[in-house]
């Protein structure tokens, strides 16, 4: 049985934790209308952020783990930044 969950960023500007609502291990960001993004594994660690384009989208299918999902329900999946919401989209 497949499941998936929908949400969106709240897009202020700031950093927002994306949470997995889901155990999962595929999710996907994108941004059809609004200014580019950012998306960020840690918001202390400038190298370890990524800037999008207009219209872009970023998504990961995780690596096989010992455990069925990689990232499990509240789990922080990653962070972005945005000054409008974000798609966000959870496959397990």
């Amino acid at each position: 049985m497949v499941h998936e969950a929908h949400g969106k960023t709240e897009g202020t500007g700031n950093w927002e934790e994306v949470i997995a609502p889901i155990s999962c291990s595929y999710y996907a960001i994108s941004d059809q209308d609004g200014p580019a993004w950012q998306k960020c594994s840690d918001p202390e660690d400038v190298s370890a952020c990524r800037s999008f384009a207009v219209g872009a989208s970023f998504a990961v299918t995780a690596p096989p783990c010992e455990t069925a999902w990689r990232w499990n329900k509240g789990d922080v999946v990653t962070w972005v930044k945005s000054n409008s919401p974000l798609s966000l989209y959870f496959l397990r």
